[in-house]
């Protein structure tokens, strides 16, 4: 009888999988477990398609009943009528929307009703609102179903001897792969409802982002680098933690968080953002930000608004546009730019609204601030020079007096010379003293949001006065911010006091500076240091090679003088593809010794 067994397990060995010893028949699948699974699958694909149709139906109703109306002599808002010509039209939140393709209009008003109305969180009942919990719920039901089918497929492989005739084999294998294709539909089913969903979309085409959206759903997969981020200065300043792998991030049910944009429409040369303000005004309207991006040619158009759904009356209302900006380049590469976030700013009602010389006193604050940051990093640059002048003229020799330069107060950085750091403080401090001037301007900048054509200003100042400031708040305020970012660029760069690499100070070259004690280092006032620079050098024939120079350099934390005590140099060959990077990475874990260090 075993010698029968043994037979079978071979000749069928290639298409079912024979229980192993232990395994209780209890465990195989079963005709009626798949066939229950093949019918769940095919019940939840034509449930969830009916309910996204729905969804979309009640969107579309109300976009006709909420987006557009008319406001009447005592103020209300009313839906629309037929005939109605008395009170003032309100004007709809997505009146500008200029999409061009049809299809892509209608897909774009969806997304931002949609988005809108849960945010907004009205206390009514709102078909649309329920179609979208429906919709949520059965893809939260194929995502559960298809992990447990994954023991039913596999069963279906797992046949006891008794079944094992030609009949039997068919009847199981066609039952695996057509549990296998409701499941597949299923999740095709899902992945489409996803994107009908006001969810923050990833670059790519349609393909792609249905992808990405259902691995984030099921796979479990790291949140990917395009999710929405904070804006203006409500952005998170600090690093976030990298995502672990495996862990389960679970985008549903939907929400919007006060302050991230989402992009809920990303097509080619269009992109349109939504963000939630967080807060409702004082006439009872939860305020949002919306924007849309449109690539014409060689450049962009930015145009945005302010809008908001009345909680009362659930209209979506355009409160502010603002000016179309066009900018030359490529939308894929303006889109994330941090800047212009003046216009998402509420101002501080305890704040009252600016005058002109009020504006005009911090712009001159302002201007005064990027004076001093300038200032201070010419004499940080000047304070370098004349050290390195007055040090020993072979150190870092070869390279460029702009990266000597730098490798000096770098090394005066690590070694904590006291002139390099009083002059790196100096620096730092114009910096944050300007952004303290930013920080008194942006409350100031806010208050042209509320100047819409409607508005009445204590100030005199009119609605395209007002935009015209902000516009050179922003302008302002972007160049303090530039050259922030050039000062700080120009200084050394926080790292370790024990070691540091610097690929990136100049092209084909390599630098590693570590702080390790050495023979030179007699006293508590001198620091020393191990340098190696691997850099290009042309070789015969025209040929190139890497030059490997170590040195031990020694500082005087208290003057900042620095002096070159010991030197070993090394070649390596190239290939005609290599970098020096490429050879960096081959050789650098072969240490060049300098006579001099301690071990």
């Amino acid at each position: 009888m075993q010698s029968f067994h043994a037979s079978l397990q071979v000749r069928i060995g290639r298409v079912l999988l024979v229980p192993v010893l232990g395994l209780s028949l209890a465990n195989y699948a079963t005709g009626q477990s798949a066939s229950e699974a093949i019918v769940s699958f095919r019940q939840l694909s034509r449930d969830l398609t009916a309910a996204v149709h729905q969804f979309q139906k009640h969107l579309d109703e109300a976009i006709e009943r909420y987006d557009r109306g008319y406001r009447s002599s005592e103020g209300r808002s009313e839906g629309r009528s037929e005939g109605r010509s008395e009170g003032q039209r309100i004007l709809s939140a997505d009146a500008d929307l200029a999409p061009g393709r049809a299809d892509l209009a209608l897909a774009t008003l969806r997304k931002l009703m949609a988005a809108r109305m849960l945010a907004a969180k009205r206390p009514v009942d709102e078909p649309a609102l329920a179609d979208a919990d429906r919709i949520q719920n059965l893809i939260s039901e194929i995502r559960k179903n298809a992990g447990l089918s994954d023991t039913v497929l596999r069963g279906l492989l797992l046949v006891s001897v008794k079944d094992l005739d030609t009949r039997k084999q068919k009847e199981w294998k066609a039952k695996h792969e057509e549990l296998r294709k409701a499941r597949a539909a299923a999740e095709e089913a899902a992945k489409n409802a996803l994107l009908a969903l006001p969810i923050d979309l990833p670059p790519g085409d349609s393909d792609t982002k249905r992808e990405q959206a259902w691995d984030l759903l099921v796979m479990g997969q790291p949140q990917p680098k395009h999710s929405a981020e904070k804006i203006g200065p409500h952005r998170q300043q600090e690093p976030q933690a990298e995502p672990q792998p495996n862990v389960l991030l679970q985008p549903l049910p939907l929400r919007l968080e006060p302050y991230q944009r989402m992009t809920l429409i990303r097509e080619l040369g269009y992109t349109v953002a939504l963000t939630d303000a967080g807060m409702v005004d004082t006439q009872g309207r939860h305020l949002f930000y919306q924007e849309e991006w449109v690539q014409r040619g060689s450049a962009v158009l930015r145009q945005r608004w302010r809008v908001a759904v009345d909680l009362t009356t659930g209209q979506h209302i355009l409160i502010k546009r603002y000016r179309l900006r066009e900018q030359a380049g490529d939308l894929e590469d303006l889109y994330p730019v941090d800047r212009d976030y003046l216009w998402y700013l509420e101002p501080v009602d305890s704040v009252p609204e600016p005058s002109r010389e009020e504006l005009e006193s911090v712009f001159r604050e302002l201007s005064q601030g990027r004076d001093q940051i300038r200032l201070a990093a010419e004499k940080f640059h000047e304070s370098i020079r004349r050290a390195l002048e007055r040090n020993e003229s072979t150190m870092d020799a070869g390279l460029p007096l702009a990266v000597r330069e730098r490798l000096f107060a770098i090394r005066g950085h690590m070694a904590g010379a006291a002139m390099v750091l009083e002059q790196e403080l100096r620096v730092r401090d114009a910096m944050q003293s300007a952004q303290r001037t930013v920080q008194k301007l942006e409350p100031l900048a806010a208050w042209a949001n509320r100047a819409t054509p409607e508005w009445s200003s204590r100030r005199g100042i009119s609605s395209q006065d007002w935009e015209r400031l902000q516009t050179r708040s922003d302008n302002e305020i972007e160049s303090t911010h530039r050259m922030s970012r050039e000062a700080l660029a120009a200084l050394p760069p926080e790292a370790s006091s024990e070691t540091a690499k610097f690929p990136a100070l100049n092209k084909d070259l390599v630098i590693q500076i570590l702080r390790r004690p050495s023979r030179y280092e007699t006293a508590s006032a001198r620091a020393s240091l191990f340098q190696e620079v691997w850099h290009l050098e042309p070789a015969a024939l025209g040929s190139n090679r890497v030059r490997r120079t170590a040195t031990i350099i020694s500082v005087d934390t208290l003057t900042g003088n620095q002096r070159l005590e010991a030197s070993r140099t090394k070649y390596y060959a190239m290939g005609p593809t290599d970098s020096v990077e490429d050879v960096y990475d081959q050789y650098s874990g072969q240490d060049l010794l300098v006579d001099g260090l301690r071990p």
